[in-house]
């Protein structure tokens, strides 16, 4: 009995933490991205948002978990589509499809990818087809080029 009733007593708490804390940005990356990814975060948190990336080391459950975690949890994705190839860029985008499940309904504030180096045909494809929600970044970082999530995540009228 007691083990039933202790979960039900946290949760207004972890309610009322939820309500008091930044947005959160699930930024989703290779491994190999995690140095790249240091402007995109750095820049996020210097506007009042807190940035997590995937955990990469543990056991495979305990990896899964974990991000589905953060995927239930977050208030805006973005993408770091850098070293990951091709094929680990679909996967991650049909993991994303997979989303709303694991949100209960909890809409998301953005989704964008961000391009990053090394430039591939697949990534100048998504350019060229002016994808929606892309961030350019193959240049290297741009405050210029986060202006558009930016404004994604504090619409006027809103604070973060």
């Amino acid at each position: 009995m007691k083990k039933i009733e202790k979960p039900e007593q946290e949760k207004p708490t972890a309610l009322a933490a939820a309500g008091d804390r930044a947005k959160l940005i699930y930024l989703i990356c290779d491994r190999k991205d995690r140095k790249a990814t240091v402007p995109v975060r750095k820049f996020c948190r210097e506007h009042g948002f807190e940035v997590q990336i995937p955990v990469f080391e543990g056991g495979a459950t305990a990896l899964r978990e974990a991000n589905q975690q953060l995927l239930t949890s977050c208030d805006a994705v973005i993408l770091f589509y850098g070293a990951g190839d091709e094929a680990w860029k679909r996967t991650v985008d049909n993991e994303l499809k997979k989303m709303p499940g694991y949100r209960g309904g909890k809409p998301l504030l953005a989704a964008y990818t961000y391009l990053a180096d090394p430039k591939t045909s697949d990534k100048e494809d998504l350019l060229d087809m002016e994808d929606h929600n892309l961030i350019n970044g193959l240049d290297g970082f741009s405050e210029a080029q986060m202006a558009t999530f930016m404004q994604t995540m504090n619409p006027p009228g809103m604070t973060s």
